[in-house]
């Protein structure tokens, strides 16, 4: 088996010969394919293969880290050769059909979402980023979506559209809540059930008090970047509610959150649990923090292992 060095460099000479074929075929197409050193949120620095053609607004990148993974499962180079390269022909030709991103027409349009990130892990990802401080080691960072196509809001991204910080994050959170909503389950009843047979707790009675006994999952409807739910408007307060009051957060992954009301854990295990979790089961590109948090009064702060509770995050919960 190859290396990845090794592989990285028969796999790019596979998708040059693969476009060389397609454009004897193809006259029209004049695609380029070029390698670059990406930092993505999450996972660091990646190799990236970018595919470009004149003319066309659409370049898309692949990651060859990936089709590494691809290829010690047993994949063949050539067959991902092909795969990649017959991939980029259908995004080039076939672009996602983003509407024309004028602040003064975007209401109702839910063109934005949001995602939840550990701020420290993903330093230099940020750099180029337009991302709000959430607190408590948070960052929150907004995207643009047409479909199944998400593009994250870059710095020169925010600039081009016009809109400030402030406002962008408002409306990714408006946004996000309404398109992907929330979702509130029991961890004993999505076990044997999910999804048919669990009921989405958020849509409970005004006044109920959940049974303070379970763990809770927190996400949304995609389960996809779910953990960034914790900061959808009134969310902190509805939970609140629901918990009869304080709540621990345990921070399962990026895409969801776990819940236990606050007098049914103890600071220190929970911390231990986390902990062990995130170094035996939580892939590294899903982490999103090795702490406790706790919610009181609708506010989010870390619990440190002594019990005390340090000044809550500047994110306006």
């Amino acid at each position: 088996m190859l290396d990845f060095t090794e592989f990285k460099n028969e796999f790019i000479n596979g998708c040059r010969d693969e476009l060389a074929g397609v454009a004897r075929f193809s006259p029209y197409s004049k695609i380029e394919l070029e390698e670059h050193s990406i930092t993505k949120a999450q996972r660091g620095e990646l190799t990236g293969l970018i595919f470009k053609e004149p003319g066309t607004v659409c370049a898309p990148t692949f990651y060859v880290e990936d089709f590494y993974d691809l290829y010690k499962e047993g994949r063949s180079l050539k067959d991902l050769s092909v795969t990649v390269v017959q991939d980029a022909y259908r995004y080039i030709h076939n672009p996602p059909d983003f509407p024309d991103i004028d602040p003064d027409v975007l209401s109702g349009q839910g063109l934005f979402g949001v995602r939840l990130l550990n701020k420290s892990g993903n330093r230099d990802y940020l750099k180029d980023v337009t991302y709000l401080d959430a607190g408590c080691g948070f960052a929150l960072i907004a995207e643009i979506r047409s479909g199944d196509f998400r593009a994250v809001i870059t710095n020169s991204l925010l600039d081009s559209l016009g809109m400030t910080k402030e406002a962008l994050f408002e409306r990714a959170l408006e946004d996000s809540s309404m398109n992907d909503r929330a979702t509130l389950f029991d961890l004993a009843d999505m076990l044997p059930a999910f999804p048919e047979g669990s009921i989405n707790l958020l849509d409970s009675e005004a006044g109920t008090v959940l049974p303070p006994v379970s763990l809770y999952v927190l996400s949304n409807e995609s389960s996809f970047w779910g953990a960034a739910v914790l900061f959808y408007p009134g969310m902190l307060e509805r939970l609140s509610d629901l918990m009869g009051g304080s709540f621990y957060v345990l921070p399962s992954s990026i895409h969801e959150v776990l819940l236990l009301p606050a007098t049914e854990g103890d600071p220190q295990r929970l911390v231990d649990i986390i902990r062990s979790a995130n170094r035996t089961v939580t892939e590294s590109d899903v982490f999103l923090a090795d702490e406790l948090f706790i919610c009181e009064s609708g506010r989010l702060r870390q619990v440190s292992y002594g019990g005390v509770v340090p000044s809550p995050g500047n994110f306006p919960c």
